[in-house]
């Protein structure tokens, strides 16, 4: 797990699918959405527009830098060289590896800069107040 995030899924869940699948990693994953401030044109070769899709929402699953890996995935990473996860999971599935992503909507905050931690605090606190 990453340290720059809070997660709010089932690990367990994620390792259950994880051992049904058989995969050799499996990927937290988290469907992000965001509307885009600008209008889309969709343009053909010769420049023809075809479609305006004014700000648009776009719709993808992020990795939340959460894995469930089996032991080997060791071999895969060089000795003495910087080797991110990036590179794991890409080395992986070249490899011909058994990849596979578990998909949460709301599964984590990123807090990985002071803006998004102030606000996810800011957000804690209000919340637990409301308990107390």
């Amino acid at each position: 797990m990453y340290g720059d995030s809070i997660f709010n899924f089932s690990l367990r869940n994620m390792i259950k699918q994880h051992k049904t699948k058989k995969a050799f990693v499996t990927m937290g994953l988290n469907e992000y959405k965001t509307n885009l401030e600008y209008g889309i044109i969709n343009t053909s070769k010769t420049g023809k527009v075809l479609r305006w899709e004014e700000k648009p929402e776009i719709k993808a699953n992020v990795n939340m830098g959460c894995y469930i890996m089996e032991p080997n995935v060791f071999d895969l990473i060089p000795k003495n060289k910087p080797y991110g996860m990036d590179d794991v999971i890409k080395s992986a599935m070249s490899k011909k590896k058994l990849v596979t992503g578990f998909i949460t909507k709301n599964g984590f905050t990123d807090i990985g800069n002071k803006e998004s931690y102030k606000q996810t605090r800011q957000n804690y606190i209000a919340k637990f107040r409301k308990k107390a």
